[in-house]
């Protein structure tokens, strides 16, 4: 078994050998970002819900779709201006800064500031984990982010359950969930200083001609004109997809409130143990599931696997097992877990019948207006529409669509792949 082990990750472990102090900088930096980001979100979402009820969490999501998009549009622009290093550093800088003057306000009786909160952490994130990609995309060769996304993947899991128990470990013993949101800002301060400490892309000579490939391309859209059909499917799968997580998302949040009618800090509490389960939740799947599934399964039977696992999880959730709340952060744990890893690794594969220029476009349509869009739709739609019973049957019926899609997808993969041939 040690055997296995180490020879199907020998690329890493070569890696590991020529970039020791690169390779340990970096998993140290995205194990500090995912864990101060699930002690960050586990003490927000339960302010949020506290002081503003958990029935405006629609509103809250809409609302930071909308200032993530415009952080967005000056993100190019300011990475430009001060380079990926100084860029992160000063982006983890304002966040901390920021947390602790709001958290400040909110303690002063400001209780606006939870909205404030509760958007920041969504911005936040978003950057620091894109610049940290950026960094690793322009740093390693294919060969070697090959041999380290795996890994890192691991890492960023290990941290968010880590982070997710050290709010639960410090609401316990005594402390408050104002004084976690002020430690959790130092530790996001300090995520700057560290970034520092990786080596600059110029002290290399080796960059890859792949991840340049985007460069290659002045309209990657364009390049979808032909697969216009197939892009949609992937697209459309992708929103329904979040559509289900958001639903989920605030039934729990619903049931939540509606059982922790008591303290802020036993919000935060059970908050921290909802996020430490998806942080391992995701580890036990990207370890012992998706492996498996992409080598043994064919891509077409692991797409159907997730909508149908999704549904049986569902039925069993909210029409047969009851609504108690550990039942609701069941299926929300499973449906978060689930969307990081085997439907994360799922999608990627949909790309593989693509052109270069044709996958930078879908990854450009997916990842940057998509997802946003999605759940920003759902999000205005949940405002007004919150029976629990509707949006049960509402999760239903979105991954009774989404089966159907998969098989459009399929098809229309099948003839992608004989015009090829």
């Amino acid at each position: 078994m040690i055997k296995q082990f180490k020879e199907i990750n020998r690329p890493f472990l070569n890696l590991f050998r020529k970039e020791t102090k690169n390779v340990l900088v970096i998993l140290c930096l995205f194990f500090g970002i995912y864990f101060t980001y699930s002690s960050i979100r586990s003490s927000t979402d339960a302010l949020f819900v506290h002081q503003s009820g958990a029935a405006k969490t629609p509103f809250v999501w809409l609302l930071s779709v909308i200032f993530l998009s415009l952080s967005i549009t000056t993100y190019n622009y300011f990475q430009k201006k001060f380079g990926l290093k100084k860029f992160f550093f000063w982006t983890s800088l304002f966040s901390a800064l920021s947390f602790a003057l709001l958290v400040f306000l909110n303690v002063r009786g400001y209780l606006a500031t939870s909205y404030a909160l509760f958007i920041l952490k969504e911005i936040y994130i978003v950057l620091l984990v894109h610049l940290g990609l950026a960094y690793c995309n322009n740093f390693f060769t294919l060969e070697e982010a090959r041999a380290f996304y795996g890994p890192f993947g691991a890492i960023g899991s290990i941290g968010s359950t880590f982070g997710g128990e050290f709010a639960s470990w410090w609401i316990k013993n005594g402390l408050s969930t104002f004084s976690l949101l002020y430690f959790s800002a130092f530790m996001l301060f300090l995520l700057g200083p560290f970034f520092l400490l990786l080596k600059s892309g110029k002290d290399k000579t080796r960059y890859k001609d792949n991840h340049d490939l985007e460069g290659k391309f002045d309209h990657p859209i364009q390049t979808l004109k032909n697969v216009k059909e197939y892009v949609f499917f992937i697209l459309f799968i992708v929103a329904l997809s979040q559509f289900c997580i958001n639903i989920a998302n605030l039934q729990f949040n619903l049931k939540f409130a509606e059982v922790f009618s008591g303290t802020l800090d036993m919000k935060t509490e059970f908050m921290g143990r909802v996020y430490a389960f998806i942080g391992l939740g995701t580890l036990i799947i990207q370890f012992f599931i998706v492996p498996p599934a992409l080598t043994f399964f064919k891509a077409r039977k692991v797409h159907f696997f997730i909508p149908i696992s999704y549904m049986c999880v569902s039925i069993a959730a909210y029409f047969i097992l009851g609504h108690s709340l550990w039942i609701m952060a069941a299926a929300f744990i499973f449906f978060k877990a689930m969307d990081y890893s085997l439907f994360s690794s799922a999608k990627e594969m949909l790309y593989f019948s693509l052109s270069p220029g044709q996958k930078v476009g879908a990854k450009y349509l997916t990842d940057m207006v998509v997802y946003r869009l999605a759940k920003g739709l759902i999000s205005l739609i949940l405002i007004y529409m919150q029976s629990f019973v509707v949006l049960s049957f509402m999760l239903i019926i979105f991954m009774g669509i989404w089966l159907l899609s998969v098989i459009k997808i399929f098809k229309y993969q099948k003839i992608l792949l004989e015009k090829k041939t």
